[in-house]
């Protein structure tokens, strides 16, 4: 049976959650462990789905060397007000389509 193309909401929030529960900021690897998931699942989620609310910073020139993850500081700031992720996610695809002209 072929593997699906959509995310897991579940990662999402558990990822968003632990980024929520650390303002300021997470190695990539640290995070990873925090969130009981694979380097690999953690980057792809961080590059294709949460790109958008997420600030990462690179340290290292040609290679990363470390990768520092946090929310941005508005997602945050929605985040605790009680907002949902989910409708954080739909309202950034939406606003995405109408400035890409779709």
């Amino acid at each position: 049976m072929p593997r699906k193309n959509s995310f897991d909401m579940n990662k999402v929030m558990i990822i968003v959650n632990t980024l929520k529960d650390n303002p300021d900021g997470l190695w990539l690897r640290q995070l990873s462990r925090m969130c009981h998931m694979p380097l690999s699942t953690t980057s792809y989620y961080l590059d294709k789905v949460l790109k958008p609310i997420i600030e990462s910073v690179r340290i290292g020139h040609e290679k990363s060397i470390i990768r520092v993850i946090k929310l941005k500081n508005g997602i945050y700031e929605r985040l605790k007000a009680g907002e949902s992720i989910s409708s954080i996610l739909k309202y950034i695809k939406i606003f995405k389509k109408i400035y890409s002209g779709e």
